[in-house]
């Protein structure tokens, strides 16, 4: 059986509403560095800016394609979305236990004194989520619902997921660490994308970014702790 899919103006609007919150970051943040309202050695996730840029992509939210999978929608299989998660924190906790060097290397590698502690732990996560399962993965899922798998959709969100990553780097030079932390990117852009074909909700997806970065960062400061203790 073949299925026509007609593409509408609205469809087009879509597109164009998922490739405007795309590059949103990127062109907030060159404003607010010629305009001098961000200093170089600022980015604009770990500012007050962070709020507008959020602002924009939840007004963007709204113009998500009507369908079975809800932004905000009640949450499906909360059990088994736990079981989902929390072997991927387990998971990621032997991961930093056996590379400590990447760990320091990453993000993660703040200061809980820091206010871009609790930006990368509890801002950024919910903000990434609206943009990637939000908007970019639930308007693929609602406009194409007969087809039978969903996976491939996760996969291209999480693609693009990792590249936006690139917007976190101070002088990007692509290198082996970099593709390396790409494909893990991904990897775990697919199994928070999961967790959206679950529960057909983004409360999950939110719940495991936020646990996911906020087990990096909090692991990262016990070993500094350590480390000064011995010293």
């Amino acid at each position: 059986m073949v299925f026509k899919i007609n593409h509408t103006k609205n469809d087009y609007m879509k597109l164009i509403i998922i490739i405007l919150a795309f590059f949103l970051y990127t062109i907030l943040e060159r404003i607010l560095y010629k305009g001098n309202w961000l200093s170089e050695n600022r980015r604009l996730w770990s500012s007050p800016f962070t709020f507008i840029w959020g602002s924009v992509l939840l007004i963007l939210l709204n113009f998500v394609i009507p369908g079975e999978y809800k932004p905000w929608g009640d949450i499906l299989y909360i059990k088994e979305a736990f079981k989902h998660i929390i072997p991927w924190i387990l998971g990621l906790l032997a991961y930093y236990s056996l590379n400590s060097q990447n760990l320091f290397k990453s993000a993660a590698a703040l200061s809980w004194d820091s206010k871009e502690f609790y930006y990368f732990c509890f801002i950024t996560p919910i903000f990434e989520e609206i943009l990637f399962r939000g908007i970019i993965l639930m308007n693929l899922l609602n406009k194409f619902p007969i087809i039978k798998y969903e996976e491939p959709f996760v996969i291209i969100s999480s693609i693009l997921f990792a590249l936006f990553h690139i917007n976190y780097e101070y002088n990007f030079k692509l290198s082996k660490d970099y593709i390396f932390g790409f494909f893990m990117i991904v990897i775990i852009g697919n199994a928070i994308g999961f967790l959206v074909l679950l529960t057909r909700s983004l409360w999950m997806s939110i719940l495991m970014h936020i646990l996911i970065n906020l087990t990096g960062s909090v692991y990262f400061n016990i070993l500094r702790l350590k480390f000064r203790n011995k010293n």
